[in-house]
């Protein structure tokens, strides 16, 4: 009767007739290196070798010992080592899917810090969101967004929370990298109707005159950065480039050195400065009335002709 209440208990902990085999080599096993090793100790102890000889052959006998049980171990119970690993790959296989985003999210916020990709204060792009960086997260980072779209510098008033996974499946746009000054671009089209060829020269004198201010500055600030990241850093100098993007369109694109969180209104005095002197005097003189024909004068009197002279006798 008690053998059998042993058998039931045992089979209600699932250890079957086989599972028991291997606990008793097991333990076998253990009995028998454990008696080895206490030979071996006592055979050294009572030895008349050097000192330090015996205690590193004591320390191998320790851990050949140890490495012994555990390869034997390993081979009575491979099989169910094996069972064992191939739940546990299902079971982290499970958790890897089941919580993808978060991973992504943490590898993300790492791989942000780990680089020093960008910090609060930076305005960034990131997909399809661009902005100012507010805060940062392991699991996000919130810009203030600047938009719509590239084409403007201006805050929009939203706040979005970008997840840090989209630092590793999309570009990182990071318009700030330079810290004080930046080289800003934008385009000015111009239609190759209105006498195009002197428009090159008034964008570029507007951009001169609205970055002169900080112009040394700029320099010696690209200067410094080239020196330091060891890079050949293109001149801030105001430059003024065209494109043919229709027929009947001339694309100018100005390149200017300014701050970096100056650019919008940089770029809006510029353009402001270029129609005021190009631009305006062309619509004045289109829309001037036309100036009425000259009268023709009255032709000069014509002096009576002389009699003519009696002929002579």
């Amino acid at each position: 009767m008690h053998l059998d209440a042993v058998e039931t208990w045992l089979a209600s902990l699932g250890i079957t007739d086989s599972v028991m085999g291997k606990l008793l080599e097991t333990f076998f096993l253990l009995g028998l290196l454990y008696a080895v090793r206490v030979a071996a100790v006592r055979a050294l102890r009572q030895g008349n070798g050097h000192a330090e000889t015996r205690r590193r052959w004591l320390v191998g006998i320790r851990n050949a010992s140890i490495l012994i049980f555990l390869f034997a171990t390993a081979t009575v119970w491979a099989a169910e080592l094996r069972t064992f690993a191939l739940s546990l790959v299902a079971v982290a296989a499970a958790v890897a899917i089941g919580t993808k985003e978060l991973i992504q999210c943490l590898l993300g916020g790492f791989y942000r810090s780990s680089s020093r990709l960008f910090t609060v204060g930076d305005r960034i792009e990131v997909g399809s969101h661009r902005g100012d960086v507010i805060d940062i997260t392991l699991m996000s980072t919130t810009i203030l967004e600047v938009g719509p779209k590239t084409v403007t510098h201006q805050q929009t008033g939203r706040a979005i929370v970008i997840p840090n996974s989209d630092i590793l499946s999309h570009p990182v746009i990071v318009e700030t990298y330079t810290d004080d000054f930046v080289l800003h671009t934008f385009s000015v089209p111009v239609s190759l109707k209105n006498g195009w060829s002197t428009a090159p020269e008034a964008l570029l004198r507007a951009c001169d005159a609205e970055c002169a201010e900080f112009l040394p500055d700029a320099r010696r600030h690209f200067q410094q950065l080239g020196r330091k990241n060891a890079l050949e850093v293109p001149s801030p100098e105001p430059r003024v480039t065209l494109q043919i993007s229709k027929p009947d369109e001339v694309v100018m694109t100005a390149r200017i050195p300014t701050p970096a969180r100056r650019k919008g209104r940089v770029e809006q005095r510029i353009i402001q400065r270029f129609l005021k002197e190009w631009l305006e005097p062309r619509f004045a003189a289109a829309e001037a009335p036309p100036s009425p024909p000259p009268v023709p004068s009255s032709p000069p009197p014509v002096p009576p002709s002389p009699p003519p002279e009696p002929a002579s006798s």
